[in-house]
């Protein structure tokens, strides 16, 4: 029997070797009762801050520092 996606051509994403959560340019917010994760380096105008909001397990882009 064979495997119905490897049949596609379908691959497995792999996981990332590093994400935003350890970067040093992530900042923690508190707003109310919750935190929400900006980076400092990657601009949006979507937010009021100016600052991309992030999800830490989101891959690392070009610009991560330990």
């Amino acid at each position: 029997m064979t495997d119905l996606f490897n049949d596609y051509g379908y691959v497995k994403p792999q996981k990332p070797d590093k994400s935003c959560r350890h970067c040093v340019h992530r900042q923690r917010w508190q707003c109310g009762g919750s935190i929400i994760q900006y980076c400092s380096v990657r601009k949006s105008k979507r937010t009021k801050n100016g600052l991309l909001k992030i999800k830490v397990n989101y891959p690392a882009c070009e610009l991560y520092e330990e």
